[in-house]
């Protein structure tokens, strides 16, 4: 499956395994994020635990803007 993000000439596409899902974090579940590329870090909003895993919370116009230049 592909997940399109954007439209046109701004799209891009992020292959999954599945059908999205929605997250809901408490504000508790809020950390700081771990060491990322200087491309994700400008475009990371926020960073959550669940469980063992790491979510991450992105502005993609910021990521994508950032992977293209």
């Amino acid at each position: 499956m592909l997940l399109v993000i954007g439209h046109g000439n701004d799209a891009a596409g992020i292959v999954i395994d599945g059908l999205p899902r929605r997250m809901a974090f408490m504000p508790e579940s809020q950390i700081v994020p771990p060491a990322l590329s200087a491309a994700a870090a400008t475009a990371v909003v926020a960073t959550y635990t669940q469980g063992s895993d790491a979510w991450f919370e992105f502005n993609y116009a910021q990521l994508l803007e950032q992977v293209v230049s």
